[in-house]
């Protein structure tokens, strides 16, 4: 923990000198993400399915660059996978996809964002232990990944997990959301 600490020291100073703001820090139990406020990302830590999305599966003990975009919104870290949401409304994810968690369709692993389809209507995203669940514009909630515990929907009708976005409710009036570990 103490390392963690260390390093966002170490990058807030060199925010700090470098002109720039930090505008947001995500951490995981073992990862951690700092947004700059020019749109830069720097991500380390643990790395063993991609995580980080840094193009390896190498851990990294101290800030990487995560890619050359700056138009991410939202980024979120679940168990072994991670997803983002940039400004345009469109849903990216990477990391471990053994349950489907990155909701791309499969069962891959990747360690570099993928886009999650081809809408454009997200407007938030979380990623909890081995699930993620997300809202569109239209105010409806969908959720992609594990369902063993009855994350997503009823375990007793639906399947054990869900490879690609699922409707989890009709209701249109969500705003805010938040995956946790079995929920």
């Amino acid at each position: 923990m103490s390392q963690k600490l260390l390093f966002i020291f170490l990058l807030f100073s060199y925010a700090l000198t470098a002109q720039n703001c930090v505008e947001s820090v995500t951490c995981s139990d073992d990862t951690v993400s700092v947004l700059l406020s020019d749109g830069t990302i720097y991500n380390w830590g643990q790395n063993g399915y991609g995580q980080l999305g840094i193009g390896t599966a190498t851990s990294e003990d101290s800030p990487v660059l995560f890619g050359t975009q700056s138009d991410w919104e939202v980024l979120t870290y679940g168990r072994l996978h991670s997803a983002g949401l940039k400004n345009d409304g469109t849903i990216w994810s990477w990391g471990n996809n053994d349950l489907g968690q990155l909701g791309n369709g499969t069962n891959t692993t990747s360690n570099t964002p993928a886009q999650l389809g081809n809408e454009n209507d997200w407007i938030s995203i979380s990623a909890g232990n081995l699930h993620s669940v997300a809202l569109k514009s239209d105010g409806t909630l969908w959720g992609w990944g594990n369902n063993q515990a009855s994350e997503l929907l009823d375990f007793s009708i639906y399947p054990a997990t869900f490879t690609a976005p699922v409707l989890m409710s009709t209701d249109t009036d969500w705003d805010k959301i938040y995956a946790g570990y079995f929920r």
